[in-house]
């Protein structure tokens, strides 16, 4: 049985992929300095959780559905295009939060409009540098474009915290119009790359079809399924600390600078951990090592509900940068090794939005649970009000926890009854 394979070089070959990995680095540099601006606005606003939940709730809503929707047009009508529409929309985003205020309705729809556009961005973007998933599991399992692309995006999601709290001290508008700024820069990169002439695509090759690799793509797409469920709870929690961790921030007296470096700080550990993992293959369909980055995850949000300083609070995000290092390196391995090269922009799509929703319900349980224990707890310290989000974050992933050990108890049993009756036979 043969079927025809296109080498990596005819997935990303005709494209030099320097100027994509700047473009990624500008697009998430953009968009994490637009989410601090408008989160510490309006934190320093006196907006209480609620709001901050269903603000941000709504942003991670709109990037997940744009993630499915354009993610399957990819596929039909190419990469190129969207990514460039993506950025196009950014730019009109950007430039309704720069111009507009709260309490203005164009203002959050602005904010909001920033969701959509990263959803049309991204899912052709990995799908663009993914390839062929029965090569791509046969040693580290990951393309070295994509785990390139990983590091882009993550260093502009550090440059961006790092420099957006400083930018806000010196007015609330300063980062708005460096989000724009760049995402300006950014559309003349991907302009660029579109015009410039390609190369000449390299021609498929007709390989045989081998058994080992159809059960490779088929266990990791079992895989995947399990860390779309992780990738809910990891990011379910680390939505909190995007959009309602400001207000606790705020309360501590926390200064701006300081509250970015302890993003920036966290997103470093994302790095290290994606280092680590491309290094090695012992978390290869390992479900202990899931188990394990979780459960560091739920003491971190631990400390998190009981932290006073500023070095407490960094300890407990060490927690969660393992966990989203370690969730979104495998989703990505597993999700585009277990789909076929047709289908790289609906798992790409897929990937993106689980975590994408996993923002959303966070950002928005979290703050209907501390609305709902300052209506209900009067009596309740005013500190442990703002931290019950958190308590509800661990229970979540602790839950979600339970349910990936049945699916892989479950997976385990099919597997065990279906070599019995093959035995038999």
């Amino acid at each position: 049985m043969t079927r025809p394979v296109a080498s990596e070089e005819r997935t990303t070959g005709s494209v030099n992929l320097l100027p994509v990995y700047a473009s990624v680095f500008l697009t998430d540099m953009a968009a994490i300095i637009q989410i601090f601006a408008v989160d510490r606005d309006l934190a320093e606003r006196g907006a209480d959780l609620l709001t901050l939940g269903l603000v941000g709730g709504g942003m991670a809503a709109a990037f997940a559905i744009s993630s499915v929707v354009f993610g399957v047009l990819s596929d039909r009508i190419g990469r190129w295009p969207l990514a460039i529409l993506g950025i196009i929309t950014m730019m009109l985003a950007t430039s309704g939060c720069l111009l507009l205020a709260p309490p203005s309705r164009l203002y959050f729809v602005s904010y909001w409009l920033t969701g959509v556009a990263t959803g049309m961005y991204y899912p052709p973007i990995i799908a663009m540098l993914s390839t062929d998933g029965s090569k791509r599991g046969q040693l580290r399992g990951i393309s070295r474009p994509l785990i390139i692309f990983c590091f882009a995006w993550n260093g502009g999601l550090i440059t961006g915290t790092g420099v957006a709290g400083y930018l806000f001290a010196l007015g609330k508008g300063w980062p708005i119009g460096v989000a724009l700024a760049g995402s300006g820069v950014n559309l003349l990169i991907l302009l660029g790359i579109l015009l410039r002439p390609k190369r000449p695509m390299v021609a498929a090759a007709v390989v045989e079809v081998d058994p080992d690799a159809v059960r490779h793509q088929e266990l990791s797409a079992f895989f995947s399924r399990m860390a779309w469920t992780a990738n809910l709870s990891g990011t379910f929690s680390m939505s909190m600390i995007f959009h309602l961790l400001p207000r606790l921030m705020v309360d501590l007296g926390i200064p701006a600078g300081e509250h970015g470096g302890l993003i920036m700080s966290c997103r470093i550990c994302v790095l290290v951990t994606y280092t680590l993992l491309y290094c090695s293959t012992f978390w290869h369909y390992r479900f202990y090592v899931p188990t394990a980055t979780q459960l560091l995850a739920i003491a971190g949000l631990l400390i998190v509900v009981v932290a006073q300083t500023t070095w407490q609070l960094g300890i407990g995000l060490v927690g969660m940068g393992v966990l989203v290092g370690y969730n979104y390196f495998a989703s990505l391995y597993y999700s585009t090794a277990g789909g076929t090269t047709k289908q790289q922009g609906l798992v790409s799509g897929i990937h993106e939005a689980s975590l994408a929703f996993g923002f959303a319900l966070g950002s928005v349980a979290g703050g209907v649970f501390a609305w709902q224990a300052e209506r209900l707890s009067h009596a309740l310290p005013a500190t442990l009000i703002q931290r019950s989000p958190y308590v509800l974050a661990a229970a979540v992933m602790a839950v979600l926890l339970v349910l990936q050990l049945w699916m892989y108890s479950r997976r385990r049993s099919e597997m065990r009854a279906k070599r019995l009756s093959l035995g038999d036979c």
